[in-house]
């Protein structure tokens, strides 16, 4: 969703810093939001596995991964930093793709 929000923000023509920050980084609301369409990017199985909470991916990915990531203590806004992201060149035509399709 990052690449997609930098190809939109290049393709709409805005001038200026392309703010992708937010204060609250473990939020499953904002989680949920940034998540592309699963089949847009990936085959079914997977885009169907790639959901915020999943038992399956938790399992997936280890108990030990869940249990550090359930223990990260997360305090005060995330850090700002000014940057360059390189989208590369087959994400962004996939990206313009399928914002012609949806057209």
């Amino acid at each position: 969703m990052i690449a997609t929000r930098i190809i939109e923000h290049l393709d709409s023509g805005a001038s200026g810093p392309l703010d992708l920050t937010t204060e609250d980084r473990l939020d499953e609301t904002r989680e949920n939001e940034m998540l592309v369409s699963g089949p847009d990017w990936f085959g079914e199985a997977d885009a169907d596995l790639l959901r915020w909470g999943d038992s399956r991916l938790q399992e997936a990915i280890g108990a030990e991964m869940v249990a550090l990531s359930q223990d990260l203590a997360v305090t005060g806004p995330p850090p700002r930093q000014a940057g360059r992201a390189i989208v590369p060149p087959e994400w962004a035509q996939h990206i313009r793709s399928l914002r012609t399709r949806r057209l």
